[in-house]
């Protein structure tokens, strides 16, 4: 006959996983479900027998007890010889950890009960007990059930992978086990499918048994519990991107550790969106954006950030038919005007050097390189000029404020200058570099 007792609801919440950071954080919960969240069912079989007032086998029948047991036992006052039974016990709670959590530890505890009607005689292992001992095993189950239908007969599947035992009972009544079950919480993680674990005799033959309390014993302290410590490792929402030359509105991103279990968020500054590690976007019109990437687990919570400015300016390609000669410096609504002369001088001016750190460079000065990347007292700025000219740098922190800049005479060719980044904090930076004609950004890092 199937009991349920319903105790009030427990009021729980997971405690919200919050990292933005940079290293892994230790957390720790435990997990004890009241009645209307635990999930735990006995599964008994009489082998085919029909005990007295039950009106089927007790195979074909959903037990749902105060009690979790697993034993080996006659029922003669009931009309069956024997009675078998283990139960099934699964923490849904589990789904709430974020999914990059990594299990470090698991500890499954239970609670003996001091009298039960479902096992009168409680524990067949204890000193001066006329039974025999009743060690048994917990095991990683494998297939789906539910705790309002499942029987002896639909009992889902296990596995003997990383299988635990469990010590014999030492007292009648009363007996709490506490028994660690890392290993198996681990399996339950890795294999994306919380099924929970299952409880039985290592020897399923007659008078062996324990009995502990379940999730709907009127007792809350017996209630059943999993403590788990587990880590979040580092988030890490780094990205590179680049411009496509033909049509230099258009940018491809990239996170640079994409096979994170978390959803990458995109938001292109311009008041759109995007998600997934990959993605192209395509912006409107020349102007300053700030590109950030969110890393959000299945929660909601954001668990790291990473933004970056970029400066779209429209510049022409040097070989573009109908480009002509115009006022040296002279940007109006983000356009250049670059001499034809220029174009027969230095044709290597079109190329765009390709980087993880390339934000525009097309036109008649090029930004090859900005070393060391990240930089600690100085910078190389490796760059060339399609002709001589004034080049004017700046450097811009992450808010777009200049905090560095000056003005030199610079001769065609490749060039090198090498500027002092001492004084920065530490951060992310955008180096702008003009000559008369054109512009080039590129991003560094300072440590």
């Amino acid at each position: 006959m199937k009991k349920r007792f319903y105790v009030p609801v427990l009021s729980w919440l997971l405690s919200a996983f919050l990292l933005v950071g940079m290293q892994a954080n230790a957390q720790s919960v435990t997990l004890k479900p009241n009645a209307a969240v635990g999930e735990d069912a006995d599964i008994l079989t009489t082998y085919g027998c029909t005990p007295s007032g039950a009106g089927s086998p007790a195979e074909l029948v959903n037990w749902d007890t105060y009690d979790l047991t697993y034993q080996d036992w006659t029922i003669s006052a009931l009309g069956c010889g024997r009675v078998s039974g283990q139960f099934l016990l699964r923490f849904t709670e589990m789904n709430n950890l974020p999914c990059n959590a990594i299990i470090t530890r698991a500890e499954l505890r239970l609670y003996g009960v001091s009298s039960s009607g479902f096992v009168p005689q409680g524990n067949s292992s204890y000193p001066g007990s006329p039974f025999p001992t009743n060690p048994g095993w917990i095991e990683r189950v494998t297939s789906g059930w539910a705790e309002s239908s499942v029987t002896w007969n639909s009992m889902p599947s296990t596995t003997v992978v990383n299988q635990t035992p469990l010590r014999s009972t030492i007292s009648q009544w009363n007996d709490n086990f506490v028994v660690n079950v890392t290993a198996l919480t681990q399996d339950i993680v890795a294999s994306g499918a919380n099924d929970g674990y299952m409880l039985r005799l290592q020897t399923a033959s007659r008078y062996r048994s324990a009995v502990f309390a379940s999730s709907d014993d009127g007792n809350a302290s017996l209630w059943p519990e999993l403590y788990l410590e587990y880590t979040i490792p580092y988030c890490n929402a780094n990205f590179n991107y680049c411009s496509n030359t033909l049509t230099p509105n258009t940018y491809i991103f990239s996170a640079n550790d994409p096979g994170q279990c978390l959803n990458y968020v995109w938001d292109f500054g311009d008041g759109t969106t995007g998600y997934g590690p990959n993605v192209v976007h395509t912006y409107a019109g020349p102007g300053y954006y700030v590109v950030c990437l969110k890393l959000v687990d299945n929660l909601g919570v954001v668990h790291c950030t990473e933004c970056t400015p970029i400066c779209i300016n429209q510049v022409p390609h040097l070989s573009d038919p109908g480009v002509g000669v115009g006022d040296p410096g002279d940007i109006i609504g983000g356009k250049a005007s670059v001499p034809k002369s220029l174009v027969s001088n230095n044709q290597s001016s079109r190329k765009v050097a390709h980087g993880e750190n390339l934000y525009l460079s097309d036109g008649s000065i090029t930004i090859l390189s900005v070393n060391p990347n990240p930089a600690h007292a100085n910078i190389d700025i490796n760059f060339r000029l399609v002709k001589g000219s004034s080049v004017q740098y700046k450097v811009y922190n992450i808010e777009g404020k200049e905090v560095l800049g000056d003005k030199k005479a610079m001769n065609e060719g490749d060039q090198k200058l090498s500027v002092s980044v001492e004084g920065l904090s530490p951060g992310v930076y955008i180096l702008e570099m003009k000559d008369d004609y054109s512009t080039a950004k590129y991003k560094f890092t300072k440590n």
